[in-house]
């Protein structure tokens, strides 16, 4: 088994057991609010970071992302913008940057991103998120756009109280 399959497979566990820990009275449309909170993710890499919530519709944050396959590692620094929509489960849109190297090849690229998805709070504090990339833009020269529904992802939030 893989260890980015086990590490997701931990990951449901570990939501599950916060889910479970905390009251659930299933609060819909509780976004925080002037919140400071962390996070983590999956996708081709692990994703952690912190990400600060401005208001209940919008927060800003950064991710360092690591992944090791056969022996080339591959880390990645993203910064983002998240909008939420108002409702029991948040439709998102997240806009970021990310810059990435792998040492295979000691080569970086960096561009812009456009995504997704849908966010749901346990509570004030807990949130559950899936989203999916649908525009990439390359900063390379010689790179093109990509267009389409690619790079999904699912995390866990918890944020700090106030």
């Amino acid at each position: 088994m893989k260890r980015t399959n086990i590490f997701s497979f931990t990951l449901v566990i570990v939501a599950l057991l916060v889910a479970g820990a905390v009251r659930l009275h299933a609060q819909g449309g509780i976004a925080p609010s002037g919140q400071f909170g962390l996070h983590i993710d999956v996708s081709g890499s692990t994703v952690a970071g912190a990400q600060y919530a401005f208001s209940p519709s919008l927060q800003a944050g950064a991710g360092l992302g690591y992944v090791n396959t056969n022996g080339n590692s591959a880390t990645t620094l993203e910064l983002y913008v998240r909008f939420l929509l108002e409702g029991t489960v948040n439709p998102i849109l997240q806009a970021g940057f990310t810059n990435g190297s792998t040492s295979a090849s000691s080569t970086s690229a960096s561009g812009l991103y456009g995504a997704a998805g849908l966010q749901y709070f346990i509570n004030r504090n807990v949130g559950v998120y899936g989203l999916v990339h649908v525009i990439d833009l390359p900063l390379q020269s010689g790179s093109d756009p990509s267009f389409g529904i690619f790079d999904p992802r699912m995390g866990l939030e918890w944020y700090f109280n106030k």
